[in-house]
């Protein structure tokens, strides 16, 4: 989804662009709806979640077995420069290799590489992190906690892409509905009965229907689930809808756009809500949620844009805000910083 965006503001420059899964994947393999692609999914979450020494060891046999390094190099080899970025990479949580990939692109390319936007964090892996700050010609990270975990020396802060998806399409917005997003393994049993009566609530008193919005697999839909059940046993009289989306562009601005509230938790959800001007407040599962919300809000933005479960949920902190000209500023600025970027990779080919 990030690279569309990126893909959308290369065509803006008039700079052609090709995108590859850094997992070497085959395009779109994540929406078909194989068994094979199925399967893969529900082992690596149950490996990540109960298992990631297992989950971090398969990892590196399966690198080695496809040659993945020599991969990169043989890809690389053909473009004027490599952007590596879109979501959270620089990272080794829960037995990921982003790291080490992205450690090894900068390290083997052919062509100078270009970090750009990254969310980084956890990092256990700091030697990978210096090398990559060492072999990358720039480096750019989204937000200011991912910043401090590279050290901040020739680490530049860019808005994340991702903001400009609603430049991309036109939906119709209809209004009336409580957008909510969760995330597996953040919420406790309680802290899920106390998210389900604050999101009844606060639906119930403004009239509006449920939307709870999925957009990661499988761990995260179960978790919508089991808060749809919630929901539903507090106020049977709600209407509640699980919203699977797809990775493409329409989708995501169909889930987003006509909302008139968003309680997030991943990151994306969050900055896709915020594109369409939707007041919306984050679960503070990790420290890049408030960077994210400053970088937004600037002087405007207030802790109180941070959701606790059963703290209730409150429109109070966007009276007399315009989120809307926050979102136009932030989207020329993502396209600014973009221009900007491309103008270094044309500068360093001289």
């Amino acid at each position: 989804m990030i690279s569309k965006c990126i893909e959308y503001m290369a065509e803006r420059e008039g700079v052609a662009i090709k995108t590859y899964d850094i997992l070497l994947r085959e395009p779109c393999s994540y929406s078909q709806k194989k068994k094979t692609v199925a399967l893969r999914v529900h082992v690596s979450a149950f490996l990540q979640f109960y298992i990631p020494g297992l989950f971090s060891l398969i990892k590196k046999i399966i690198y080695s077995i496809k040659r993945d390094g020599r991969r990169y190099e043989e890809i690389t080899s053909g473009y004027d420069a490599v952007i590596v970025g879109g979501g959270n990479i620089i990272m080794d949580k829960m037995g990921s290799d982003y790291i080490c990939r992205v450690d090894s692109i900068c390290r083997q390319s052919k062509s100078p590489v270009y970090i750009y936007a990254a969310g980084a964090g956890p990092i256990n892996n700091e030697k990978a992190a210096k090398r990559i700050k060492e072999h990358a010609s720039f480096v750019s990270v989204r937000d200011s906690g991912s910043q401090f975990l590279m050290g901040k020396d020739g680490v530049h802060l860019n808005y994340d892409p991702a903001f400009v998806i609603s430049d991309i399409t036109s939906i119709e917005r209809k209004g009336g509905v409580l957008g909510v997003n969760v995330i597996s393994g953040c919420f406790s049993r309680n802290d899920l009965e106390c998210l389900a009566a604050d999101v009844a609530s606060y639906a119930s008193e403004n009239k509006f229907s449920v939307r709870i919005i999925v957009t990661a697999y499988p761990n995260d839909l179960i978790e919508s689930e089991a808060l749809a059940a919630n929901i539903a046993a507090l106020n049977d009289r709600l209407f509640v809808e699980i919203m699977k989306t797809t990775p493409d562009i329409e989708s995501i601005s169909k889930a987003y756009a006509d909302l008139d509230f968003f309680v997030g938790c991943r990151m994306h959800s969050l900055i896709f809500s915020l594109s369409h001007a939707v007041p919306s407040i984050g679960y503070e599962w990790d420290p890049k949620v408030q960077g994210m919300f400053k970088m937004f809000f600037g002087d405007f933005y207030a802790t109180s844009m941070l959701y606790r479960p059963g703290g209730g949920i409150s429109n109070k902190p966007f009276l007399g805000i315009d989120i809307e000209s926050h979102a136009s500023r932030v989207k020329k600025e993502v396209y600014s910083q973009f221009g900007q970027l491309i103008k270094l990779i044309k500068e360093n080919e001289k």
